[in-house]
């Protein structure tokens, strides 16, 4: 396939009344600001011109198909390659990421990691807080602070990305 635009009706009008009136490939290339090979190509056969690849870009997969797959993957916890072997899909994992990456209702974001603070744990930090606000020194030696470091060894580590139905509420792990 070529790599410029097909000529329109018009283009392809002008190149044959061109050509009857005698001119050549080159002159009329020159004139058209078209391809020597695009117009030889018409003139050679004008009623199969733009016709070779008639059948190009069939889908795969029907428009039902596709519903079903983005439903599928909006649910968020499946892999493409997870969609494809479920749904038995005849494409590769590949066009699955294409297709859910063209969607306009997924997303691909950082999952939350901490709900936001509502009224009543803040008013628990708050209370927390007014207690021991007036310790004294020796009631606060008591107290043990720790600079070990969290580790996460069951679960994510603050980087979870996921994609995520725009339409839903986010979720958060």
């Amino acid at each position: 396939m070529g790599k410029g635009k097909q000529l329109s009706t018009e283009e392809q009008a002008v190149i044959v009344a061109l050509s009857k009136e005698g001119k050549s490939i080159y002159a009329i290339s020159k004139q058209t600001k078209r391809s020597r090979d695009v117009i030889s190509k018409l003139l050679s056969s004008p009623a199969q011109y733009g016709k070779r690849y008639g059948n190009a870009g069939n889908a795969k997969i029907s428009e039902h198909t596709r519903r079903h797959m983005l439903r599928e993957a909006s649910e968020g916890e499946s892999s493409a390659s997870d969609i494809k072997r479920a749904l038995q899909l005849p494409i590769k994992a590949r066009s699955v990421r294409q297709i859910r990456a063209s969607s306009s209702n997924l997303k691909y974001i950082k999952q939350e990691c901490v709900p936001p603070l509502t009224k009543h744990p803040l008013e628990d930090r708050l209370s927390f807080a007014r207690i021991r606000y007036a310790w004294n020194p020796g009631q606060w030696g008591k107290v043990v602070f720790s600079d070990e470091k969290k580790f996460n060894l069951d679960g994510p580590d603050g980087f979870a990305y996921q994609w995520h139905d725009i339409r839903q509420e986010k979720q958060i792990f």
